[in-house]
């Protein structure tokens, strides 16, 4: 029930007892942490009780539309906004602080932006997300950030291509996701000295022409690593000169998700290798022989593992090779499909090739996809084909 009193909307029944009023202001601070700071901020009107809890928020999630950032002055509205959130914020620790913009928009102002991030290490921030256009040639980490103590998840996505300094030290690190153009000698490992509790990594590589990037993993504590690489210029040959050098003995889970076909070397492959996702996006009507080479050799390298997930380019082109023989998933008992088109369900040479290669296979998931007019069913969620063998 709601009803006004004093001019103020009260939420519940106060004589009752059943007012969210009630609430102890853990719990209150606890439902406000999964809204938008913009929607926190109206909370204070509820009544007298909720006029100051925004300033004690654990999360402080920013999340920008196209209308937001349409213009440099709704932009500014924007910022003026952030400042005033993290200048009031009152509490030691902020859980999470959240910045994304769903658009290609202006550029944040770098001075204000660098203000926000030192005042979010003196509040000891926990999670930092950042989905926002940034003017590299500007932006420059203040130091404060790069040997943060406190910071336990980074992510730094799409839109935020932006070089690490040379030195970086997050101690308790333990999630990174980042994006990197030409990444030769950025990525190497001395740059993962500087993530020593790293557990879950994920890379989101752009390369342009005429460079042979280098990335070179060594992190021995790392469980999660995905690897997306983004090449706009497909007609290039240059895409396929990425070298990724993988040095990680407890990786638990990899996920390699590509437009060509890199050269991965994988060194001190243990046994906890339990999942492996691959998504190779080749023209399956021709590959050339070097990039046959470089998935073949990827794939050999991945053979002992035992949960398998194949998306519908790689799994065809393995059949088009026609040279099962020469390798066996002697270990695969699970098997994932993702994404098959139609042409699979009229050709099934692709999937018994596939099959014949996994000897001990247990059990076996697909996922369908197919288009419809102007309807692609791989936008929505997977619709599943399970079967136990």
């Amino acid at each position: 029930m709601e009803r006004k009193t004093d001019g103020r909307m009260m939420v519940g029944d106060e004589k009752e007892g059943r007012s969210i009023n009630n609430l102890p202001d853990s719990i209150l601070l606890h439902i406000l942490s999964f809204l938008e700071m913009k929607y926190v901020m109206r909370t204070s009107v509820v009544s007298k009780r909720w006029e100051d809890l925004w300033v004690s928020v654990p999360n402080l999630i920013f999340s920008l539309t196209e209308s937001d950032v349409k213009s440099q002055i709704r932009l500014d509205k924007i910022m003026n906004f952030v400042d005033r959130i993290l200048l009031l914020h009152d509490s030691p620790k902020i859980q999470k602080f959240s910045l994304t913009c769903t658009e290609w928009s202006r550029c944040l102002n770098c001075y204000r932006f660098n203000s926000w991030l030192c005042s979010l290490v003196k509040h000891n921030v926990e999670q930092l997300k950042i989905d926002f256009r940034m003017d590299v040639q500007q932006f420059k980490w203040p130091k404060v950030l790069v040997t943060c103590k406190s910071l336990v998840e980074l992510h730094l996505e799409q839109k935020f291509y932006v070089r690490f300094p040379s030195y970086v030290y997050f101690p308790n690190l333990k999630v990174l996701q980042f994006s990197v153009i030409n990444p030769r000698e950025s990525i190497n490992q001395s740059f993962f000295c500087g993530f020593p509790m790293l557990e879950s990594l994920i890379i989101d590589v752009f390369v342009i022409e005429g460079t042979e990037p280098l990335i070179d993993i060594s992190a021995p504590k790392l469980r999660k690593l995905k690897i997306i690489y983004a090449d706009e210029f497909d007609d290039f040959p240059f895409g396929h000169n990425i070298k990724v050098l993988i040095n990680a003995p407890n990786l638990e889970h990899l996920i390699i998700d590509t437009q060509c076909g890199p050269w991965y070397l994988i060194k001190n492959q243990s046994s906890s290798l339990v999942r492996v996702e691959i998504n190779v996006e080749l023209d399956y009507y021709y590959v050339d022989d070097d990039t046959s080479n470089r998935v073949l050799v990827l794939l050999k390298e991945l053979s002992d593992v035992k949960h398998l997930v194949l998306f519908d380019q790689t799994m065809r082109f393995l059949a088009q090779v026609n040279d099962h023989a020469r390798f066996t998933f002697s270990n695969v008992t699970y098997l994932e499909l993702k994404k098959l088109r139609e042409v699979c369900l009229y050709d099934h040479s692709d999937l018994f090739g596939i099959l014949q290669s996994m000897p001990i296979l247990e059990s076996l998931y697909a996922s369908l996809s197919f288009t419809v007019g102007d309807y692609d069913s791989s936008d929505e969620d997977d619709d599943w084909i399970r079967c136990t063998i």
